[in-house]
């Protein structure tokens, strides 16, 4: 049996020799682990359209432990957003803070819209401060959705990002890896 979801693509890892796993967050499933056969094929027709923070439409068919991608059709690449290094790393926090702050396979269809709604506004002509802002806007969104309650008393974006740091951090007992470059293009930004 197959099924098709709306999912956005956070990260791929190797699987066996020429297959990757993905982990996706989907509008239909939530954060799931799927397997795309023969990715690390040339000839490969699946492999271009799982790109991190690409969002896709997916034909899921569940094999034996993980879900398994049939096919794949790139909704929206936002190539703005790979374009830009700043772009890259404030999406790639954002991304890992859904990703730490989720369990595996609960359908959650408001973090779906929410991780949407960011990609699609950070891959628009903003500025890096303005980038910043709405970072941090969804941050607090996603934290408040989830049912933390952050309190706001920071002076400025970086102390504030800081500050949501350390709360998610302390959430999910798990570093964010993203943490140490954001925090140096903030300073610099």
């Amino acid at each position: 049996m197959t099924q098709i979801t709306t999912g956005i693509v956070f990260k791929k890892s190797d699987y066996g020799d020429y297959d990757g796993c993905y982990t996706i967050y989907t509008r239909d499933f939530g954060k799931i682990n799927a397997i795309a056969k023969g990715t690390k094929k040339v000839t490969s027709k699946l492999c271009g359209n799982l790109e991190p923070y690409s969002a896709v439409e997916l034909m899921l068919a569940q094999g034996a432990r993980l879900k398994r991608i049939a096919a794949v059709k790139t909704i929206n690449n936002y190539s703005s957003i790979k374009k830009d290094l700043v772009k890259i790393v404030i999406a790639s926090y954002f991304i890992e803070s859904v990703d730490n702050l989720t369990v595996w396979e609960a359908e959650d269809g408001r973090n779906f819209d929410l991780l949407l709604q960011f990609l699609t506004a950070l891959d628009q002509d903003i500025d890096y401060r303005n980038a910043f802002l709405l970072l941090n806007k969804n941050i607090f969104e996603l934290l408040k959705y989830l049912g933390y309650e952050p309190e706001i008393g920071a002076k400025s974006q970086q102390l504030l990002l800081n500050a949501f740091n350390r709360l998610i951090v302390e959430t999910a007992e798990k570093e964010m890896k993203s943490f140490t470059l954001l925090d140096k293009v903030l300073a610099q930004a």
